[in-house]
């Protein structure tokens, strides 16, 4: 029995070692100078500075899902007449990421109010990468905001990945590497 005393702290020491977690590619953690590729002209509607994208699409505020990944694109002046952006290449100048409450709405199920917490509401968090953008050739350009909303306990930051799907055809993220 003794001699097999160190085998077993062996295996016990090595046994509680950590196995390495790969870190999610979040968006916020693109470095500064990365390219956001716009590869087709970009209609920013009358009477707005902004357009969403999500899935490719440029849908309106009201025809946006927010619990899924979708874009806002903002520049600095609203039109009075309807512009396009036409296509070209923006680069990263800073990337900051935060969460918002989105909303706390009363959850109600056949008529029956189901408290959560302790004001009865739900609560539902905006998780957002804002990416600031710069052009030489389209120097009213702020930025695109990539987010989606969910329960805190639950939701997370978008992935590059995440982006790249809403913003899918229209937009195109390279790394520098890629450059």
């Amino acid at each position: 029995m003794p001699q097999f005393i160190p085998l077993l702290v062996a295996a016990f020491l090595f046994g509680c070692q950590g196995v390495p977690v790969q870190a999610k590619p979040y968006l916020y953690n693109i470095p500064v100078g990365t390219r956001l590729v716009l590869e087709q002209p970009l209609q920013i509607p009358l009477g707005s500075a902004s357009v969403y994208i999500q899935g490719g699409a440029t849908p309106t505020y009201w025809a946006l899902d927010q619990y899924y990944p979708h874009c806002l694109f903002l520049v600095a002046t609203v039109a009075e007449t309807p512009r396009t952006v036409p296509p070209q290449t923006f680069t990263v100048t800073r990337a900051v990421y935060g969460e918002e409450v989105f909303s706390q709405l009363p959850i109600h199920v056949a008529g029956l109010s189901i408290h959560v917490g302790s004001d009865g509401a739900q609560t539902v968090y905006l998780f957002q990468t804002r990416l600031y953008l710069q052009s030489d050739t389209y120097p009213d350009v702020m930025y695109i905001e990539c987010a989606q909303a969910a329960d805190y306990a639950l939701g997370d930051h978008l992935t590059v990945a995440e982006a790249q799907a809403a913003l899918a055809g229209m937009f195109r993220i390279e790394s520098q590497s890629s450059q």
